[in-house]
């Protein structure tokens, strides 16, 4: 694994610390940091520091906001968003949000 791709060549990638070596395959790893804080200005506490929603599949601290689909787990992302979206559906016909009595 190396950072910072200056420029590449044929099969030579040069990196930005001058080091310059020959690969088959390049894998872009860019990472998934997703930040909520724009669309939620207004919104304090349910977000955590990185501006990640702080739960999921569940009521928030914002009556009648839910997040689905933001915690990777490792039994499948599809799985959970299924998961949490039944829980959702749940609480919001049970009135449990305070907001859809």
């Amino acid at each position: 694994m190396r950072p910072g791709i200056a420029r590449m060549s044929g099969a030579d990638v040069h990196f930005d610390d001058g080091a310059r070596a020959p690969f088959d395959v390049i894998i872009q790893a860019t990472g998934y940091r997703p930040s909520l804080r724009s669309l939620l200005p207004d919104h304090q506490g349910v977000l955590d520091r990185s501006g990640a929603p702080i739960v999921c599949g569940r009521p928030t601290g914002h009556p009648g906001l839910f997040f689905c689909g933001h915690i990777a787990v490792a039994t499948g992302q599809l799985r959970e968003i299924g998961l949490e979206a039944e829980r959702i559906a749940a609480t919001i016909r049970a009135g449990a949000s305070g907001e859809f009595d």
